[in-house]
């Protein structure tokens, strides 16, 4: 049997923004560990990307050839984010970080929720997370909605409630859509 050699690809044809060298120094000197990485300074082939199972590309200033853009349709795996299209939102089904807040939606009249975990019953409230946007969070008030581990940044609050207690007032300041 074949061992599979697990390959990163940085390119940097396209006047990458940031460097492997300098941007990235400190994830390369820990995937060199477990991962054989490699820079590509040529226009992107099926040849080049034919043993890649990740590509990084990280902040191209030049445009793609079409050759370069079919290349990357044939050999990507997923060409759409999970349930959203756009690459800066991410699907959160698991970042209600209180139990109170999800009993409250689901009492709503209009709640429905589709799970991603088919055995949870019921299904909890989904969100979706922008733009990795969070929230410093600082008592009195209370993180209610995380980024969960299934996005960058992880485990950061995207929403927050605070109830003052001399006026009974609540502020709530969410970034979620």
């Amino acid at each position: 049997m074949k061992a599979t050699v697990k390959t990163i690809l940085f390119d940097v044809s396209k006047n990458e923004i940031f460097k492997i060298t300098e941007n990235y120094k400190l994830l390369h000197r820990k995937l060199k560990s477990t991962w054989k990485v490699l820079i590509n300074r040529e226009e992107l082939s099926p040849n080049i990307l034919q043993d890649v199972k990740i590509l990084v590309v990280p902040g191209p200033q030049n445009v793609f050839t079409d050759d370069e853009l079919a290349c990357l349709k044939n050999c990507v795996v997923r060409a759409k984010y999970h349930k959203f299209y756009h690459p800066k939102e991410c699907h959160i089904s698991n970042g209600i970080l209180n139990r109170a807040v999800t009993k409250q939606i689901m009492k709503m009249p209009n709640y429905a929720s589709e799970s991603d975990d088919y055995l949870e019953e019921p299904a909890t409230p989904n969100f979706v997370y922008p733009y990795g946007a969070t929230l410093t969070v600082k008592r009195p008030a209370a993180a209610i909605l995380s980024s969960s581990d299934v996005c960058y940044p992880v485990k950061r609050p995207v929403a927050a409630l605070y109830t003052s207690e001399k006026s009974g007032g609540k502020l709530y300041l969410g970034l979620v859509k």
